[in-house]
C-alpha cells in the first residue's frame, strides 16, 4: 500500500512534468515563429493609416497571422493567397472579389504584385514584402533565445 501510493505521485508528477515541458516548448516554437516580428511591424503600419471599421485589408499570410493582425489592430483582415491573386488578376475579376469583400486596402504582397493589385482595383498599399523588421525585435529573439537556453 505504501509502496503503491508512492509510485502514484511519482507517476502524477511525471505526467504533470511532461505537460509542463510539452506546452513550453509549443509556446517556444509558437513565439519564436519568424513571422511574429513581422505581423508586429505590419500592425504598426496598419496603426499608422486612418482605416474604418468598415474597410477591409487583404494579405497573403496566413489566416492565424491575420488574426493576430485583427487582434493588434481592431481591423478586419482578408487572406488571399499571391497564387489566388495572380489567377484573379489574370481573369480580371480580382476587383469584383475585392469589392465583394469590401477590401480597399491590401498588406505583404511584392512590390510587383502590390503595384498590378493597386493598379487594377484601386486597392492602397499599406506595405509590401519588402519591409524590414526593427533591429531591436532580432535583438529580443536573441536575447528570449538565449535565456530561454539558461533556464
Amino acid at each position: 500500500g505504501k509502496y503503491k501510493r508512492i509510485f502514484t505521485i511519482m507517476m502524477a508528477g511525471l505526467v504533470i512534468y511532461s505537460l509542463v515541458l510539452a506546452d513550453h516548448v509549443m509556446w517556444g516554437k509558437e513565439y519564436d515563429n519568424s513571422t511574429v516580428p513581422l505581423v508586429l511591424n505590419y500592425a504598426d503600419r496598419v496603426k499608422e493609416k486612418n482605416i474604418s471599421s468598415q474597410d477591409v485589408v487583404a494579405l497573403p499570410l496566413t489566416a492565424n497571422d491575420a488574426y493576430n493582425l485583427n487582434f493588434n489592430t481592431e481591423k478586419s483582415f482578408v487572406v488571399f493567397g499571391k497564387d489566388t491573386v495572380s489567377k484573379l488578376l489574370l481573369q480580371n475579376k480580382l476587383k469584383e472579389a475585392f469589392d465583394k469583400f469590401g477590401v480597399k486596402y491590401i498588406l505583404g504582397y511584392s512590390p510587383e504584385l502590390s503595384a498590378q493589385i493597386a493598379s487594377s482595383t484601386g486597392a492602397v498599399i499599406i506595405a509590401d514584402s519588402m519591409i524590414q523588421t526593427d533591429n531591436q525585435d532580432l535583438e529580443m529573439n536573441n536575447k528570449m533565445w538565449f535565456l530561454n537556453l539558461v533556464k
